[in-house]
């Protein structure tokens, strides 16, 4: 009797199990779980996904850092103890980071924004279970807001906008002396009588060509309809 309870016991264990799996795998959100070590103890199918591996087998059993998280979007190395998932096992809080990116296992890389929260266990951290989804697209979208709020559309140059907000930033005594070229064009008024205004487009776009082709280090922004 004892035997047939204990088998009984073990098959809702593997039950269980099973259905926490599919659980798991069904979700659109990639999870994987580490140990205190950083060792990869379990996966989900959107991980795999996500990353480009074929098995869980890939990433089971091994320190998921060294694979995923390895280095920041510039290429430098991320040390295993710079890892913020790391620091959150380690001073058993969770966190949420939003400027990092993953690596997938052809090498390249994708914006992402990840959970981690430490699991507990007897009062020990036993480890940390990270929720994560891909975000380029937000980021992209981002980023192209950010560029267009801050750039003329014809120039490609910083707008007037920019060129008074970053006046505020480097109006201090550690950037003195601080030195300002200001130009207009000559002409543009005309031009844009006679030639029309594809011409007259066709100028400041040559000219701000040569400002840039000028300017080694500085801030090249069109400040007006003809004013650099």
């Amino acid at each position: 009797a004892n035997d047939s309870q204990s088998d009984a016991y073990i098959d809702d264990i593997i039950a269980t199990k099973n259905r926490l799996q599919l659980i798991l795998d069904s979700t659109v959100e990639a999870i994987f779980g580490v140990d205190e070590n950083g060792i990869c103890n379990f996966c989900n199918n959107s991980v795999l996904k996500m990353l480009g591996y074929q098995k869980k087998e890939d990433l089971l059993g091994k320190r998921i850092h060294d694979l995923i998280h390895h280095s920041y979007i510039d290429g430098r190395p991320m040390p295993y103890d710079e890892c913020k998932i790391t620091q959150s096992i380690k001073n058993q809080n969770s966190i949420h980071v939003e400027d990092e990116v993953f690596w997938r296992t052809d090498g390249s890389y994708f914006y992402v924004s990840y959970y981690s929260h430490p699991q507990e266990k007897d009062g020990k951290i036993i480890g940390t279970v990270v929720t994560f989804t891909d975000i380029t697209e937000r980021k992209c979208q981002e980023e192209h807001i950010k560029y267009v709020s801050n750039h003329d559309s014809l120039t490609n140059l910083y707008n007037r906008f920019f060129f008074s907000e970053e006046m505020k930033r480097l109006d201090t005594k550690d950037n003195l002396p601080i030195s300002i070229i200001y130009a207009d064009i000559d002409g543009l008024k005309l031009t844009n009588d006679i030639f029309g205004h594809q011409e007259g487009d066709s100028l400041l776009i040559k000219s701000a060509q040569i400002f840039k082709s000028v300017t080694k280090n500085g801030i090249i922004a069109r400040v007006g309809g003809d004013e650099f």
